[in-house]
C-alpha cells in the first residue's frame, strides 16, 4: 500500500515560461549596466551552485552575478534587482490543470505528500503564490538542505519528514535519472511525461490523475489519460527551471 508520494515540482505540478524569466533578467542588466548575455550565461551557468545553496542569500547571490559580469552591484540596486527576479518567478508560474484536485484526492485518501524540487530561494515564494505550500505535507527544497536530485540524500530527507517508509513510498519526476535514486532506495517510481516523449524504464503518465490511477489511487468517478495531447497550463509549454 502506498502510504507517501514525493512530488517533483517543476515540469510535473507545474510550469514557468522562460520568456518571462529572460526578459526580466536582461531588463535586470540593463539597469545594472552589464551586458545582458553575460548575465544570462552568469544565471545559467550557475543553476547548480544556486539550487545547492552555495552563493548565499538572494541579495547575495544577484551581487555575484553582477559582479562576475563587470558590474557594481549597490545595495539599492541589488535590492531592486532582487525583488524584480522574485516577482517575475511568483507570478508567472502556473500548475498544470489536473494538479489541484489530483492533490485534494490522494490527501482524502489519506496519503502523505511531500514536494521536493532542485531549486533556488525563487521557488520558496511560488509555492506560496500557487497554493502549493499549504497542498502538501512536507516540502524539501535543495537550496535549503543543500542537496540535489538524484543524489538519494535529498529523498531521504523527504521521507523522514514525512515518517514513510521507501518500500511504501513513490517518487513521480520527469526525469529518468531521480527515478532511477528512488527506485535504487527501494521506492517505487512513476515518470511524469507530459510531453508524451516516452522514456523507457519506468511507468509513465502524462498528468497527475493518470499516477495517480497508476498506483491504483485514481478518485472515484476520475479519468485518468495515458494517451493523447499533454495538458499545458495558461502560460504556455512546460520549461525547465532556470
Amino acid at each position: 500500500m502506498t502510504g507517501a508520494v514525493l512530488l517533483d515540482l517543476y515540469d510535473t505540478l507545474a510550469c514557468i515560461g522562460s520568456d518571462a524569466i529572460a526578459a526580466a533578467r536582461r531588463r535586470g542588466a540593463e539597469l545594472a549596466g552589464v551586458d545582458p548575455d553575460c548575465l544570462l550565461d552568469r544565471w545559467r551557468d550557475t543553476v547548480d551552485a544556486r539550487s545547492a545553496g552555495r552563493m548565499g542569500t538572494p541579495a547575495e547571490e544577484i551581487r555575484r552575478l553582477l559582479e562576475g559580469c563587470g558590474g557594481a552591484a549597490d545595495e539599492d540596486l541589488v535590492r531592486e534587482l532582487t525583488a524584480l527576479e522574485g516577482a517575475t518567478w511568483w507570478s508567472g508560474v502556473r500548475l498544470y490543470e489536473d494538479v489541484p484536485a489530483a492533490l485534494s484526492a490522494l490527501r482524502r485518501q489519506g496519503i502523505r505528500l511531500a514536494i521536493v524540487s532542485n531549486c533556488s530561494w525563487q521557488t520558496a515564494g511560488v509555492l506560496e503564490a500557487t497554493g502549493l505550500a499549504g497542498a502538501v505535507d512536507a516540502v524539501v527544497l535543495s537550496f535549503e538542505v543543500g542537496l540535489l536530485k538524484p543524489d538519494p540524500a535529498i529523498l531521504r530527507v523527504a521521507l523522514e519528514r514525512l515518517d514513510a517508509d521507501p518500500a511504501s513510498s513513490v517518487l513521480v519526476d520527469d526525469l529518468a535519472a531521480n527515478l532511477d535514486a528512488a527506485r535504487a532506495l527501494g521506492m517505487a517510481t512513476v515518470l511524469m511525461d507530459r510531453a508524451g516523449r516516452g522514456t523507457p524504464g519506468h511507468p509513465a503518465a502524462r498528468d497527475l490523475t493518470a499516477a495517480a490511477a497508476a498506483l491504483g489511487l485514481s478518485p472515484p468517478g476520475s479519468t485518468a489519460r495515458r494517451a493523447g495531447p499533454p495538458t499545458a497550463p495558461p502560460g504556455g509549454p512546460a520549461l525547465p527551471p532556470r
